[in-house]
């Protein structure tokens, strides 16, 4: 149950931190 939750969180981490990736590196330049 909780394997399942974590398997389908980790993509919308991922995607979430690219987004704040891009965010920062905007910022910066």
């Amino acid at each position: 149950m909780i394997f399942k939750f974590v398997q389908l969180l980790i993509p919308v981490l991922m995607i979430l931190f690219g987004f704040f990736q891009a965010f920062i590196y905007l910022k910066l330049h």
